[in-house]
């Protein structure tokens, strides 16, 4: 049965009704095209990507959320407003529905780190931490004394048999594993020889607790993910050093990871910093080529533009998803109706993800807001 068309003079709101009544009315329930809300990982559009990268991503989520084998990297880039953090976001989404209780997601944007003193020690801590994954770890050695497994050069072995014997020092561990100031003695009762003074010892230590968190109970995760890298080439926002400081601490956790711990780990950037600047990618596989080599499929995955032959789709499935009951909203109709309209100017190479919701976002407010139309072509 043909549909009828819909009016939008019956969309129009009246000054006291609230706009989610609006949206109902359309059949969905609120504004479909959430432009920068990329915490929703209920839509993934996925048919502009390359099939073998669509495939590697896929089999890096199973393997790292299914499998307990150990995992390279996985690396993504993009230009701005591809896609990248909502792809994390996604993955974020489906480790913690999959792992539950025996895992642990921590996710991290590094402009939100105060990029001047940036430390990937401090920044795993702070997701290590909030989990009390350490703490419960430590409080479990006295019954798995026997079967734990740590290579002597661990910055944790020294303190192990203690603890086994002194259910006391587990809170003190824990502090010692901050790099929270001591005195002597309570260095000496955990026997170390004082706080961690590198980042290097103090990422294997945070490492080795997810490793001997998989040993004495049920834990089988810690998935990292880690965005806007590109930040780290930011001009005046940190410095080569810290860069290269930053990258070293990093590779020790990639190998800590391939060496055993149940750690997996995930990066996005954006291609390039500033314009004129070439894609970090670039300058990875230069300058920090140990680094790079050890990603999956030894690259990075590219979230390309929406060509113009994707645009369509990817606006239904927008629609569909934030849909009241199964049938096809009446926001639909209003959408296929104005779609040649709403594309206009599009270039032959596309647009991004983000560019296309914002101009879908502001269509719909419209349609809810003043029940404006675009008119047909």
């Amino acid at each position: 049965m043909k549909r009828k068309p819909v009016s939008n003079q019956l969309l129009l709101l009246s000054e006291d009704e609230p706009s989610g009544r609006a949206w109902r009315r359309l059949g969905v329930t609120r504004n479909p095209f959430f432009a920068h809300d990329v915490d929703t990982p209920e839509v993934l559009y996925q048919e502009h990507l390359d099939p073998n990268d669509l495939r590697l991503m896929k089999a890096w989520l199973f393997s790292v959320t299914r499998k307990d084998e150990s995992s390279k990297p996985l690396a993504i880039k993009g230009t701005i407003g591809a896609g990248k953090t909502h792809w994390l976001r996604a993955f974020e989404h489906d480790a913690r529905q999959t792992l539950g209780r025996s895992g642990l997601v921590t996710s991290h944007v590094l402009t939100g780190h105060g990029m001047k003193n940036l430390s990937l020690g401090a920044l795993l801590w702070g997701g290590l931490a909030s989990s009390e994954l350490p703490k419960r770890t430590f409080r479990a050695i006295r019954d798995f004394a026997d079967r734990l497994d740590l290579p002597p050069t661990s910055p944790l072995h020294s303190i192990l048999p203690r603890m086994a014997k002194d259910y006391e020092l587990v809170d003190l561990a824990v502090q010692w594993l901050s790099r929270a100031p001591l005195s002597k003695a309570e260095h000496r009762a955990l026997g170390v020889a004082g706080v961690m003074d590198s980042e290097g010892p103090w990422v294997r230590a945070l490492a080795h607790v997810a490793k001997l968190a998989k040993q004495v109970g049920s834990f089988r995760r810690w998935v990292v993910l880690i965005d806007q890298l590109e930040d780290l080439w930011r001009p005046h926002v940190t410095t080569p050093l810290r860069r290269a400081r930053f990258l070293t601490e990093l590779r020790t956790l990639v190998d800590e990871a391939l060496a055993g711990a149940p750690i997996a780990i995930a990066l996005a950037w954006n291609t390039s910093v500033e314009s004129g600047l070439e894609d970090i990618s670039d300058q990875l596989t230069r300058d920090y080529a140990a680094l790079f080599s050890r990603l999956e499929g030894q690259r990075a995955i590219d979230i390309p533009p929406l060509a113009p032959e994707h645009l369509d789709a990817f606006a239904y499935q927008y629609v569909n998803a934030a849909a009241v009951a199964s049938h096809s909203p009446r926001l639909e109709e209003l959408l296929r109706r104005d779609l040649g309209q709403l594309k206009r100017g599009v270039a032959p190479q596309g647009m991004t993800a983000r560019e296309w919701l914002t101009r879908l976002a502001d269509w719909a407010n419209e349609i809810v807001e003043g029940g404006a139309s675009l008119r047909r072509e």
